[in-house]
């Protein structure tokens, strides 16, 4: 679908994040060309993804707890 539809932005969650870069990782899931930039939110995304993220699209983490 990613390919398909030639996305620029993806704006996901940090669990469907680590899934997919497992996929690319593995083969299974190319990365378009066409995608340049990644926001996560909804939960912390963890420093090691977003390294690994950050060597393909720029990476924008919108994550900030608001509860105190």
């Amino acid at each position: 679908m990613l390919q398909k539809y030639r996305i620029h932005i993806l704006v996901a969650v940090p669990e469907f994040l680590k899934v997919l870069m497992n996929n690319i990782e593995l083969g299974t899931v190319n990365i378009p060309r066409s995608l340049r930039v990644v926001f996560s939110g909804g939960a912390p995304l963890d420093q090691e993804l977003e390294k690994k993220w950050g060597n393909y699209v720029h990476i924008f983490q919108g994550y900030g707890l608001t509860e105190t």
